[in-house]
């Protein structure tokens, strides 16, 4: 990659010249101005049948991606630059420190594609539809194919989705394919339950894909319902980022500290639910926690400290929020006191 890093440096000033007189407003103009990029940069570069350029190409030795329906979820680690060679995001943190763009607040690290629904962009879906497991490719995607519509031609992706701004150069790693993300997170799991806490298995679990761990139980008495108690808590993903906490002195040690943010316990109070009388609802510094956590809130005793461990579907499920990915198993250690 540093080689076609270079090759971006050269590829910005020789051809700055040339793009002064050419209107990129039309992808007829947009695709000579690609044409002449690969040709001149890339002379060896593949032509996909969509009309990507494949500057290199590693075969991984695992299986094929397969199709969508079969694996409609992929493990990727990519990088992407602009035609300036300009990093724009990587899941590299190493590359993105060097560049500037890292922050502790926000996940960096590879990342679960979902292929089905057009929600990968089509240069991207048909690259990875061609790769094997462990594979690679560096592939340069025109600016027509960085869209989630979807047409049945080359042609049709020029005459439909304007390209004079988007293209770019996308390194991608495939690490697995994955046909059943709930079963895959659940392995995730009992995997780091092995490692982390060897007297629990994958099937001691308190609900389908939820686990609760206590670590100190000083006393069995439960709150009552109605009642306020207080909690501290650090989440994490299961690789030991922390993306969250409400104290101050782990927020600093793990550069998410805001001057902004108030830190200290947080309020809990578990209430009976006004739509249904045999379950109960929970507030969390006034406000409704992701279901996992409010599961593991219910369950935790006076002055307990537990850690509870919990797939995707009960957390942030396809949505990816500041410091933690889409369809992500997170862990929380929370504390349970009397007091703020």
């Amino acid at each position: 990659m540093k080689k076609v890093i270079f090759w971006f440096a050269a590829a910005a000033l020789l051809l700055s010249g040339c793009a002064k007189g050419v209107k990129t407003g039309t992808n007829d103009a947009t695709k000579r101005y690609i044409e002449a990029f690969a040709q001149t940069y890339y002379p060896t570069a593949k032509t996909t049948a969509l009309g990507s350029y494949i500057i290199e190409s590693k075969t991984g030795s695992g299986p094929a991606v397969g199709d969508a329906e079969t694996y409609p979820f992929v493990y990727v680690d990519y990088s992407a630059w602009d035609l300036d060679g300009q990093l724009v995001y990587s899941t590299d943190v190493d590359l993105m420190k060097k560049t500037g763009l890292y922050s502790a607040s926000t996940y960096c690290g590879p990342a679960v594609w979902y292929r089905l629904d057009t929600s990968l962009l089509a240069g991207l879906d048909e690259i990875v539809s061609s790769m094997n497991e462990g594979g690679e490719v560096t592939a340069l995607i025109p600016g027509w194919l960085a869209t989630n519509n979807r047409y049945d031609t080359a042609q049709g992706y020029l005459d439909n989705v304007d390209g004079a701004s988007t293209s770019a150069i996308y390194n991608v790693k495939l690490i697995s394919r994955i046909s059943d993300l709930g079963k895959w997170q659940i392995d995730s799991i009992g995997r780091y339950l092995s490692h982390n806490f060897p007297y629990k298995s994958v099937a001691d679990s308190s609900a389908n894909g939820m686990y609760i761990i206590p670590v100190d139980t000083p006393s069995q008495e439960t709150h009552q319902l109605d009642s306020t108690f207080y909690v501290n808590y650090i989440g994490r993903l299961l690789d030991g980022t922390v993306f969250d906490t409400n104290i101050k002195d782990t927020a600093k040690v793990y550069g998410l500290y805001s001057s902004s943010r108030t830190y200290g316990p947080t309020s809990v109070k578990v209430s009976k639910s006004s739509e249904n009388e045999n379950e109960t609802t929970v507030s969390f510094g006034g406000s409704t926690p992701i279901t996992g956590f409010a599961f593991a809130l219910k369950k935790i005793h006076k002055n307990e400290k537990i850690v509870t461990i919990f797939y995707s579907n009960h957390g942030y499920g396809a949505n990816s929020t500041g410091g933690i990915p889409a369809y992500s198993p997170l862990r929380f250690d929370i504390e349970a006191v009397e007091k703020k």
